[in-house]
């Protein structure tokens, strides 16, 4: 997991993002989209997750992940 700046329509806020959190994941930041209701309410925004994988990893990491596997992760 991690922790992210995510933009909104006024200023940004922070987002926890849990570990193990599958790409195209939609996390909800209550209170901070588009207001409705004549202004008197305002919505949620979706922040969706995407995961980015390396397209080439160098020998050490290789083994990294082969540790990874072994131990049944």
């Amino acid at each position: 997991g991690t922790t992210v700046e995510i933009p909104t329509l006024k200023d940004s806020k922070q987002l926890t993002i849990p570990p193990c959190t599958q790409s195209h994941t939609k996390l909800r930041l209550k209170g901070v989209g588009i207001p409705y209701n004549q202004g008197k309410k305002t919505g949620d925004q979706l922040v969706r997750i995407i995961v980015k994988y390396p397209k080439k990893l160098t020998d050490q990491q290789l083994e990294l992940v082969h540790k990874l596997k072994d131990s049944g992760l």
